[in-house]
């Protein structure tokens, strides 16, 4: 099955657009069963004791500094890898049956290390993964996707 890839999300409550925070990266992800769901940073979307999993996300960064951006990735179970897109892109699937079963995440532009990305990814079986940077799965390979949360701040330098 070729998954069905989505530019953008969408409220599905009133088909209209989810609206974020004007500050900080908010994260959009469709959640099986669920739809879209929003957070602003630093709160983390999804739950690890929740059998649902998250099958696709969006970041947005309204106040995004000139010369950094965030890089993300996913593994979709049975599909394999989809390409690696910015902030305002969605990655991932809906409504596709197919779970995502690793995240990369990356700061990139030539600002990139004048700031730090934290990123916590929750999986099926209560695994948790950390990064500043770089992949989060499970143990195996095999766990989805149930809940993920980021923050970006500025180094100080």
């Amino acid at each position: 099955m070729q998954p069905t890839l989505s530019s953008s999300a969408r409220d599905d409550s009133d088909g209209g657009p989810i609206a974020v925070a004007s500050e900080g990266v908010s994260i959009i992800a469709y959640v099986d069963g669920r739809g879209d769901m929003v957070v602003s940073e630093g709160v983390r979307l999804g739950s690890p004791e929740n059998l649902r999993s998250i099958t696709g996300f969006q970041l947005e960064w309204p106040d995004r500094p000139l010369g950094v951006d965030i890089a993300y990735s996913v593994l979709l179970e049975g599909h394999g890898y989809l390409p690696t897109v910015n902030t305002g892109n969605f990655c991932g699937v809906r409504e596709s049956g197919m779970r995502i079963t690793e995240v990369r995440l990356d700061l990139v532009g030539e600002r990139a290390g004048n700031y730090r990305l934290m990123g916590e990814a929750f999986f099926s079986g209560g695994f948790k993964a950390c990064t500043e940077g770089g992949v989060m799965s499970g143990p195996s390979g095999l766990e989805h996707l149930a809940a993920l949360r980021l923050k970006v701040g500025a180094c100080d330098l």
